[in-house]
């Protein structure tokens, strides 16, 4: 018999901290009540009922450890772990620079709130700052980690190091304390051609100023280095003004007769004075007098004298009359027979020491006679110039003639042309060029004269069709070309294609049709002479290929049916098409290739699902497969899916999900890392900081739901023997959580980094080890003019000081850093070698930029003088000057120049010396010639006509009824006369050209009146061709004719 049993609900499992707070059984409609420990709150109904179906009606609750309130925010403090709930522990760290006052850790209560008090970070204190000489400092305040302080150096003195100290984390001051160093002026500014001495260049030193020979001090001559790193006048040697050399003053320069007085004014110290003569006066002596540092002039002053022009200038073919030469002084000039006088009959010496015309401005000369115009020949250029005397014209031909004879002709002695006129004849071309494929047609060969071209059937011309004879023989332009008639490239239709590469006439062209066109129309075409071709191109006509072929389940779509058309094929729904697509209608009349097929669509393989069974199998349009999910997996959707006629899978790919096993158990100052609960996986732990993980139990979600395997557990952390340092040691208890070290360093070595170390809960010392560095003494005073050799200024360290180069040490040459941050010696002092003020050597100026080492001396010398030795010595590391003293010798021109055909007086070869130029017999010179030694050791340059020309005798007197014989006019030369016939010669027939003309008296006998006969006596000059004319009576020709004369006289019988 059947029976009705009473629904009953299993008892529901769960652990602490959850309780049972009331349960009345487990029957249907009995009801279980749960709580939770106290720091914990429940999570889910804390009532649940057994149902009719004999499952309770909800899920047992679970209980959540309280959360902790944030923690509030410290200053320079920092915790672990950001977030924690009851029991947890959060551990607490001050930044750099500070330590903690109170608790190192707080614990959660279970009302989520923090235990009192809280703990605050205080600042690591340095103390009161170092003392630094020369600087105030205010050593009653004690500064704390981060503070800074700026030091302030006493008036005259600069910091030396970073100015600014700041307070580290180690309790120390950052970096090493400066140093106030006296400020330094630096060298002084030189005073131009002074001499500087100084002791030193820091504050409170002086410097004096000492001018040079011909310079006096100006301003200040004491100068002392300031607070503000400047040089300024020192109490009672000038306040205000900069200092300077003043040169030493000479006045005005002495006053000079005939000279251009310029604006006069005090002269100094190697200023100079040039003096210019008046107009019409030359200077003797030297133009430029100097300073000197004496306060006198020198040289001596210079005179300025008459200017002189020379000798009087030699007119050709004429006279001259006057013997002065000197500036003002004037010349008259008459012209021999034959010629005849152009321009001015004067010459002046003017103030440039040049004869120049006073009046009409044009100089005296004899011209020869004229010739006139040329001839005027037929077809030739006419000359509209004048000719004289041995002047030549070439003849020139008009255009299209040339010329005949000789060209040139000349003028001669009598004012006539000389030698026959030439002629001027027509231009010939001679016939014109042949040209290929014409006929030419000429109108003659002569100038102007054309030629005509024309071209043969077929040809067209090509330049220009007429040329003309020119008057240089040639044809002009160039002949034209007949070049053949083009037809231009043929015709094309489409497709259409020829063979040949000339178009001309009679070419010929072939044509032809591309592939899949036939050719419809003549194969060939000839180029005419109308430049047209012979007949029109053809046609090319495509081939056919019909319809295309049809496939099953497919479709065919065409553009034609012609050569080069294209047949496109397509499947119905649920088909793809196999092989290729589209064909084309080819060249000889078929579709290409073979037609395509239509294959049903393939899905492919079935997408995989994780988690879940896949069915295996090839699948098609319209096929419909399902999955099953793996063990501990379930899904809520829909397992099936279809193939489409796309070839793609319809439907929504399916998702298993694993299942959960529900919230795992806890364990003590740990935490659950794995936020994962379902099927399959693996739960981690952890510990909070300062514990670790002891067992390595794993929990792993099973199939049924549930966690299988062993809870692990938390146990404090041992951090471990502290590390060891060098030149210290380290001080600890326990090494355990919480737990501190201590570090200490020997004497002489500073700690770097924390001191005191903290066991974190990481199981590692808090920071980083310290080290034991040695003290550091900070860099040693720079020595000014010096070097520091070192670079390490630690503990037992030593550091070697060196002078420059010119300068000499005072003081300790090493110094050791000791225990107590100091060095063992001062700082050098370096102070500069100096030299001897230098001599003056006679007639030179010496320049001296600075006494000291390195300092340099010039010598330079007065106009006239060279030096001999170092224009420059320096000051060297001894105190020596180097090398020897220069000295100044007057300059030497050496030997003056030779001039041709003369020989010279010498008074020596050094400044102011001269060397004057006489001519040797047979030449003479126009100017006097004098050169004179220069200052700059050269000799004057030659004065314009300062020559020794050949001695010239004019052309010998003409006497009457007799002539003579000449060989030449040349200085020694002789001349013989000879009487016409009917007369004899009375007298010495032989003449001599010496210096001062020909030898002679010559006469031209005249009757003057009854009884009374008069000469005209003419003496010759050729050397300065001055003329004199005299008159005299027949007593002193009597007188003449005891000495060399010579007459003509007719046979008298009376």
């Amino acid at each position: 018999m059947p029976s009705c049993n009473q629904v009953s609900c299993q008892i529901p499992l769960h652990d602490s901290p959850l309780v049972l707070t009331f349960t009345n059984g487990t029957m249907m409609a009995d009801v279980r009540e749960y709580g939770c420990d106290e720091g914990y709150t429940i999570q889910g109904n804390e009532m649940i009922a057994c149902g009719e179906d004999g499952y309770w009606s909800g899920p047992v609750p679970s209980c959540n450890p309280v959360a902790c309130q944030d923690f509030p925010v410290i200053e320079n403090m920092v915790h672990q772990p950001d977030s924690v709930s009851f029991g947890m522990m959060i551990h607490l760290l001050c930044t750099e620079g500070y330590y903690i006052e109170g608790a190192e850790a707080l614990t959660c209560g279970s009302d989520g709130a923090w235990e009192e008090p809280l703990p605050s970070c205080t600042p690591v204190s340095c103390g009161p700052v170092p003392k630094v000489s020369n600087a105030t400092t205010n050593s009653s305040q004690n500064f704390s980690f981060g503070e800074d302080f700026s030091f302030v150096c006493d008036e005259g003195f600069s910091l030396n190091g970073e100015g600014t100290l700041r307070c580290i984390s180690n309790g120390t001051w950052y970096p090493s304390p400066p140093t106030c160093e006296p400020v330094s002026c630096g060298r002084p500014q030189a005073v131009p051609r002074a001499e500087l001495t100084f002791a030193g260049t820091e504050y409170k030193n002086r410097a004096t100023i000492i001018c040079q020979e011909g310079y006096n001090v100006h301003g200040p001559s004491v100068l002392e280095c300031s607070a503000n790193r400047e040089w300024i006048p020192f109490v009672g040697y000038g306040e205000t003004d900069t200092p300077v050399c003043d040169p030493v003053s000479c006045g005005q320069p002495p006053i000079v007769e005939n000279s251009i007085h310029q604006e006069l004014k005090n002269y100094t110290y190697l200023e100079q004075f040039t003096y210019q003569c008046q107009e019409g006066f030359s200077l003797k002596g030297d133009d430029v007098l100097s300073c000197s540092s004496a306060g006198t002039w020198h040289p001596v002053p210079p005179s300025c004298q008459r200017i002189s022009c020379g000798n009087i200038p030699v007119v050709s073919f004429a006279m001259a009359e006057g013997d002065g030469t000197l500036f003002g002084d004037i010349v008259k000039y008459t012209c021999l027979g034959g010629y005849q006088l152009q321009g001015g009959d004067t010459l002046m010496c003017s103030s440039s020491g040049v004869w120049y015309p006073p009046e009409v401005g044009v100089s005296p000369n004899c011209i020869p006679v004229s010739c006139g115009s040329p001839p005027v020949i037929e077809n030739s250029e006419a000359a509209s110039e004048v000719f004289s005397y041995n002047q030549t014209y070439n003849y020139k031909c008009l255009y299209g003639y040339v010329m005949d004879g000789n060209a040139l002709i000349k003028c001669g002695s009598t004012g006539n042309w000389s030698a026959e006129l030439p002629e001027c004849t027509p231009v010939s071309c001679g016939l014109p060029h042949e040209v290929p494929n014409s006929k030419v047609f000429v109108t003659g060969t002569n100038l102007h004269s054309t030629a005509n071209y024309t071209c043969q059937r077929g040809h067209r011309l090509s330049g220009q069709r007429t040329v003309s004879c020119l008057e240089d023989g040639s044809w002009q332009p160039a002949p034209p070309e007949c070049n053949p008639v083009s037809c231009g490239t043929p015709d094309l239709n489409p497709h259409l294609n020829y063979n040949g590469l000339h178009f001309t006439y009679m070419e010929i062209v072939t044509y032809h049709c591309e592939v899949g066109f036939t050719l419809d129309g003549p194969a060939n075409s000839q180029c005419l002479a109308t430049g047209l071709w012979s007949n029109l191109p053809p046609v090319c006509s495509p081939l056919s290929c019909g319809s295309p072929p049809t496939i099953n389940k497919g479709l065919v779509m065409t553009t034609g049916i012609l050569f080069g058309d294209s047949a496109n094929y397509s499947c119905v729904e649920g088909y793809h098409l196999n092989g290729t697509n589209p064909l084309t209608c080819s060249s000889i009349g078929f579709w290409a290739p073979s037609p395509p097929s239509c294959f049903p669509v393939s899905c492919g393989e079935l997408p995989n699902v994780v988690n879940a069974h896949k069915p295996s199998g090839k699948y098609r349009f319209g096929d419909t497969v399902s999955y099953n999910c793996n063990a501990g997996y379930e899904t809520s959707d829909n397992l099936s899916l279809s193939c489409g006629e796309s070839g793609q899978w319809k439907g929504s790919i399916p998702m298993c999900n694993p299942v959960s096993c529900g919230h795992p158990p806890n364990i003590i100052n740990g935490y659950i890392m794995t936020k994962d609960h379902t099927y399959g996986s693996l739960l981690t732990y952890g510990c909070v900081p300062g514990y670790n993980l002891v067992s390595h139990g794993k929990l792993r979600c099973a199939v049924d739901r549930s966690w299988k395997g062993d809870v692990p557990s938390c146990e404090p952390v041992n951090c471990g023997i502290p590390p060891s340092i060098y030149n210290g040691k380290v001080d600890f208890n326990q090494t355990t959580y919480k737990e501190r070290a201590f570090y200490f360093c020997n004497n002489g070595f500073d700690l770097i980094g924390s001191g005191m170390h903290k066991c974190l809960a990481t199981g590692a010392w808090s920071n980083t080890s310290p080290s034991c560095q040695p003290v550091f003494c900070g860099e040693p005073r720079q020595v000014i003019n010096g070097e520091v050799h070192g670079k390490n200024f630690h503990f037992n360290q030593t550091v070697t000081f060196t002078c420059d180069v010119g300068y000499q040490l005072f003081g300790h040459n090493t110094s050791t850093c000791t225990w107590r941050r100091e060095w063992s010696n001062p700082a050098p002092i370096c102070n500069m070698i100096s030299c001897l003020q230098p001599t003056t050597p006679e007639n030179s100026v010496v320049s001296i930029s600075d006494l000291m080492y390195g300092g340099r001396v010039t010598y330079s010398c007065m106009p006239g003088y060279i030096l001999v030795g170092m224009a420059t010595r320096t000051c060297r590391e001894d105190g020596s000057w180097n090398g020897t003293e220069a000295f100044c010798k007057p300059v030497d021109c050496g030997s003056p120049p030779d001039l041709n055909n003369a020989t010279f007086d010498l008074t020596g070869y050094t400044l102011h010396h001269q060397a004057e130029y006489r001519c040797i017999e047979g030449h003479h010179k126009a100017v006097d010639i004098i050169l004179r030694c220069t200052p700059n050791g050269t000799w004057t340059d030659l004065p314009e006509g300062g020559t020794c020309e050949p001695i010239v005798c004019v052309q010998p007197p003409v006497i009457q009824n007799g002539f003579y014989v000449d060989s030449s006019y040349g200085y020694n030369s002789t001349i013989f006369y000879q009487c016409n016939t009917g007369y004899h010669l009375e007298g010495s027939s032989l003449l001599i050209c010496l210096e001062t003309g020909w030898d002679l008296v010559g006469f031209n006998v005249k009757q003057m009146g009854p009884g009374v006969k008069m000469f005209q006596l003419v003496k010759l000059f050729s050397v300065d061709v001055r003329m004199m004319y005299h008159m005299a009576t027949i007593s002193l020709v009597h007188t003449m004719l005891m000495t060399r004369l010579s007459i003509c006289v007719t046979w008298d019988t009376d």
